[in-house]
């Protein structure tokens, strides 16, 4: 079973190259299943003159693991989590919140009664 489609040619040669000058080549590599992929790097082999008797041989950089998503998984790992983060800031309100009107009722009835006694001792 074939893992990747591959759209272009994965293989380019050039005559000659002007000094100074670039070219490109590139083609679309896309996977059939949903995995985790290793890149090899690229191989690029030239000769300096063209009637070099010797090849050299180079390769590109190392690509990172790649993973394939499918949509769903592309969407849970990219989304906001806004409803996760509502449930968070309620949760954290049980432990957080409700200590703390508790000591603000307390206060107000502390605050409440000194006024009262102390209104008391000025009569």
């Amino acid at each position: 079973k074939k893992v990747f489609k591959v759209l272009g040619e994965t293989s380019k040669k050039w005559k000659k190259i002007a000094p100074g000058s670039s070219v490109t080549h590139s083609y679309v590599v896309v996977p059939s299943t949903v995995d985790k992929y290793n890149s090899l790097p690229a191989k690029v082999t030239y000769k300096l003159e063209s009637k070099e008797k010797h090849t050299r041989t180079m390769l590109s950089t190392n690509h990172p693991i790649l993973s394939i998503l499918t949509p769903a998984q592309y969407e849970k790992l990219h989304d906001n989590h806004y409803d996760e983060w509502a449930i968070f800031v309620l949760l954290a309100f049980l432990p957080l919140g409700f200590p703390y009107i508790t000591y603000m009722y307390a206060n107000n009835q502390i605050a409440s009664l000194y006024e009262r006694v102390k209104a008391m001792k000025l009569e």
